[in-house]
């Protein structure tokens, strides 16, 4: 079935805003990290800091890795099946 030059446009537009949407949370990552290493830095507790930077670097990768299309091929195969039962239903 050829895809339309509509349909070109509309996914072309989705990826730009799926690359924008990861662009705004690496933004917001590095710079609510940069506040929190601030915070730990000027307080007198332990170095406690890395565990929000690594628990959201790892969504933060995903997110990327999503937006590169190199997702898990469990993510790939869930996405699927959602977009089948959502058609159908």
């Amino acid at each position: 079935m050829p895809t339309s030059e509509y349909e070109k446009t509309r996914k072309a537009a989705d990826r730009v805003d799926d690359m924008i949407g990861f662009y705004i949370h690496l933004l917001v990552y590095f710079l609510v990290i940069a506040m929190l290493i601030l915070v730990n830095y000027r307080s007198d507790d332990e170095w406690w800091v890395q565990w929000p930077m690594i628990g959201w670097g790892i969504g933060l990768l995903m997110h990327g890795l999503a937006v590169n299309g190199r997702m898990p091929r469990a993510l790939v195969a869930w996405r699927l099946r959602m977009i089948d039962r959502m058609r159908s239903s």
